[in-house]
This record gives C-alpha cells, structure tokens and sequence, in this order.
C-alpha cells in the first residue's frame, strides 16, 4: 500500500490518475445514452390504441387494439438540396413573365418582373402567389414572408428571415 502511494505521489502516477479518470468520463458520455435507452425501454414501443365497442344485447363487448405509427405525432419536414438553385433564371422557352408557360407560378415563387424608375424613386414589379405587387424599399411583398431591402436600377435585393438574396428581372426565386 505504500508503494501505492509514493506511485500516486510521482508525476508520473498523477498522470495515469488523471488518465484514468478522464477514460471514465468518456465512457460514460459514450455508453450514458445507450444505457439510458436501456432504461426507458417506451421509446421504441409502438402505441397502441384501444376501442371498446358495445353491441345492443350488452353481452358481447369487442375491444379492438391498433398500433399507431411513432412518427404519426411529429412533423416531417422536407429537405432541401444544396445542389439546387434558390434563383432560377428565365429561360427562352419561358412566358416573357418569367412564368412556365402555363399561365401561373408556384404558390412558393417571386418572380421580379420589371424595375421602373418615378418621382426618384424605384419601384419593382413582383409577382408572388399569382399576384402582382408594385413595391418599393422597405416594403413586403404581399403575403410573402420576403421584404424588399433595396432597389436599384438592375437589382431587387429581399430579405427572407435573415438571409438577403438579390434577384434581377426575369429571375424567379424558389424557397
């Protein structure tokens, strides 16, 4: 035991204390999470729902179990890809409205059509939803969760949540 001690009292043993101690509390936020899964074993186990069903005579009683699905009670949210451009330029076989041709966008689509200059000031022609908006700066387009931030004579620059995305006429802009 005395050896023990006069080890532990060296640098030498401090550090294998020191790694010790520091290898436990690895494991434990390695295998903590196993473990509690473990524990709670509910969270992998389906729900099950239980419908009792009386008939007229009172004498039979059905009870019917179904299994509810665990992802039934939470949102599954889409994905998008970072390979996909937000800003799709209008292309020669697009309506001059920067629409695909059939006579509308997408519900989710800003497509700026024109930038005009009055008074000094610029206005930009934008359509959302189907709905054609003339704004100016500071303005929200419609409904849109997009607020324009600036105009100039070439560009539109919006803001949507905290991410500002410049577009030019003819460009449509997919969220």
């Amino acid at each position: 035991m005395d050896a023990l001690k006069a080890f532990l009292k060296t640098r030498v043993g401090q550090l294998a204390v020191a790694m010790v101690v520091l290898g436990l509390m690895l494991g434990a936020l390695l295998v903590g999470p196993q473990i509690m899964d473990m524990l709670n074993p509910s969270s992998d186990v389906p729900d099950v729902t239980r419908t009792t069903t009386s008939t007229a005579d009172q004498d039979e009683t059905k009870t019917e179990e179904t299994l509810v699905d665990a992802t039934d009670k939470y949102d599954i949210y889409e994905s998008k890809d970072p390979f996909k451009p937000l800003i799709k330029a209008a292309t020669p076989g697009d309506d001059a409205d920067g629409t695909d041709g059939t006579g509308g966008t997408s519900s989710n689509a800003l497509v700026v059509e024109s930038i005009v200059l009055e008074n000094g000031i610029y206005y930009a022609n934008i359509t959302y939803g189907g709905t054609s908006h003339k704004v100016k700066d500071g303005d929200r387009v419609g409904t849109s969760p997009y607020e324009v931030v600036s105009i100039t004579a070439d560009r539109v620059l919006l803001l949507y949540g905290d991410e500002a995305t410049p577009a030019t006429p003819g460009e449509e802009i997919i969220k």
